[in-house]
């Protein structure tokens, strides 16, 4: 089993699934279709994804300073 095997992605709604690198190639290679001159694998290194062990809230999870009570 790989390192990343055993790491989850947590999703919008706090559900959590297993990394799926296949997955995130297949976005990619979506996004990129119908672009000249695009390479995937490109993208993918100069994109530089990483992965960490512990949960970092993404900014549009954490709560907006305007919905806090005054």
């Amino acid at each position: 089993m790989s390192k990343y095997e055993s790491m989850k992605a947590t999703k919008r709604d706090g559900r959590q699934e297993p990394i799926d690198l296949e997955k995130i190639h297949k976005v990619i290679d979506w996004a990129a279709q119908g672009l000249n001159n695009v390479s995937v694998s490109q993208v993918e290194l100069k994109s530089h994804i990483q992965f960490y062990d512990a949960f970092v809230p993404m900014p549009s999870m954490r709560p907006s300073s305007s919905l806090r009570p005054t």
